[in-house]
């Protein structure tokens, strides 16, 4: 237990050694270092702690490390970040930002979830308004309205369960541990378990960027620092998910084994052909990334939603290479709009002759998440395809046609921005350093696609057992 509270101080010592004058000009270091250290305590964690079991192990670590590399990512000054107050004041609620991510990846409790949830609205809001644009301040307003009445629907079907637990003599908010809501769950009305699911699905859907809930997500990531896009997008979205197929597994044997899995696959399919037309017209840069995640975060929830071990072991695979990939991608467009002064694609035409690291990165980032051959989501998006024909061949085409239009509109666009023959803009800056991070998180995503699913397979009763 000593170890799990030291994990949530631990990002907290940051701005108190700032706090000191000495240090405060030093503040990008102190936090740097700091959240190294945070990172090294989620892994012992991980490892052996043993008040951090199932998805816990896999969830904590991914948070600590993609949040140790967004703040390296914050090195440099972003576009509203030049004087240094307002670096250290970003800095800050980029720490509370990624607490509450750590508070909700460390939770086994439906209502800690739903809060540790709600507090990411506040804090990342401040984040996306941190440039004090009008655009900025805007999908910040957007944003908060949007999910903050979607955690309110989710309330509702959260009060619904407790008040069951509470009518049967469960009034402990123990009750609410997902190991305890699955052992009574057979005691529970169906129907009213079915309505608290759906107000749930409906509720963290909105968090998570389903459609037609959706509508707060390009706004957000596209006025964002980008470090702050890689984080919203790579480890928020797939949290929320996360929480609601606890939910959905944990009241099944009330709701009905198919009830939940089918919200699920229900809200995936459509969020992923949804998103297909927004992603073939669109040529900001980093409002394509955020149509994106939300096709992502709808292939993850079809393999929740199917809800076969294999399904399940291509869908946590997915969530952990898509937090890397994506969040490395956001760091990259941190660094050419700080180069380029601009968000259009048809400005960045022959990046890799006028920026190398940048134009590979860019090249390799969108041909991962695409599902190119050998590259680490290849394996995952694959399994979780083969489980989806086996459950309906009707969903599986209609799926398949979405992805492959997909990878031809995604692969014409960054061709033609990394590798096309048009005279590029000239930069009007030197990039950033963002891309170190980038370059760290393909590192190690690379790999993890391939061996990832074998390791997750081979356990993943654990992971079950032990939500």
């Amino acid at each position: 237990m000593a170890d799990i509270w030291l994990l949530l101080v631990a990002p907290w010592i940051a701005p108190l050694l700032v706090a000191h004058p000495a240090l405060r000009r030093h503040a990008w270091r102190v936090y740097a270092a700091v959240s190294v250290a945070v990172l090294g305590l989620s892994i012992f964690a991980a490892a052996f702690s043993p008040e951090l079991t199932g998805l816990g192990r896999l969830l904590v670590p991914l948070v600590g490390l993609v949040g140790t590399l967004t703040v390296l990512a914050s090195r440099c000054p972003l576009h509203g970040l030049e004087d240094p107050r307002q670096h250290r004041i970003y800095l800050l609620w980029l720490t509370a930002f990624w607490w509450s991510l750590l508070l909700v990846a460390l939770s086994r409790n439906l209502g800690l979830s739903w809060l540790g949830i709600e507090l990411t609205t506040i804090t990342s809001a401040v984040l996306v308004a941190n440039s004090r644009k009008r655009s900025a301040v805007e999908a910040a307003w957007k944003y908060v309205m949007l999910c903050s009445l979607g955690l309110l629907v989710a309330l509702l079907g959260l009060l619904l369960i407790y008040g069951m637990n509470a009518h049967a003599g469960r009034t402990a908010l123990a009750v609410l541990d997902f190991g305890a809501l699955q052992a009574h769950a057979r005691g529970l009305a169906p129907a009213t378990v079915r309505l608290a699911l759906i107000f749930l699905t409906v509720g963290l859907g909105t968090k998570v960027g389903f459609a037609p809930l959706h509508t707060w997500l390009p706004d957000a990531h596209s006025e964002a620092p980008a470090p702050v896009s890689g984080l919203l997008s790579g480890v928020l979205l797939s949290l929320a998910l996360i929480v609601l197929w606890r939910t959905d597994v944990a009241l099944a044997p009330a709701a009905g084994q198919g009830f939940g899995n089918n919200l699920l696959l229900g809200f995936g399919v459509l969020t992923t052909v949804v998103s297909t037309p927004f992603l073939l017209v669109q040529l900001d840069l980093k409002r394509l990334l955020a149509y994106s995640s939300m096709e992502q975060m709808g292939l993850i929830a079809i393999g929740f939603g199917i809800g076969s071990r294999l399904a399940i072991t291509a869908a946590l695979a997915q969530i952990v290479i898509h937090a890397l990939v994506k969040s490395g991608l956001f760091y990259v467009a941190g660094d050419i709009l700080q180069a380029y002064g601009g968000k259009k694609l048809p400005r960045f035409s022959g990046l890799i002759a006028s920026q190398p690291r940048l134009g590979w990165l860019w090249l390799l980032g969108v041909f991962t998440l695409v599902g190119l051959p050998p590259l680490p989501m290849f394996p995952t998006e694959l399994a979780i395809l083969f489980a989806l024909f086996s459950r309906s061949a009707l969903l599986g085409w209609i799926v398949l046609f979405a992805l492959g239009a997909i990878f031809v509109g995604l692969a014409h666009y960054v061709v033609e921005s990394a590798l096309g023959e048009g005279r590029p803009v000239r930069a009007r800056h030197g990039p950033g350093r963002s891309w170190v991070g980038a370059l760290l998180g393909f590192a190690v995503a690379l790999p993890l696609g391939w061996l990832l699913p074998t390791a997750l397979l081979q356990s993943l009763s654990p992971f079950l057992t032990g939500r």
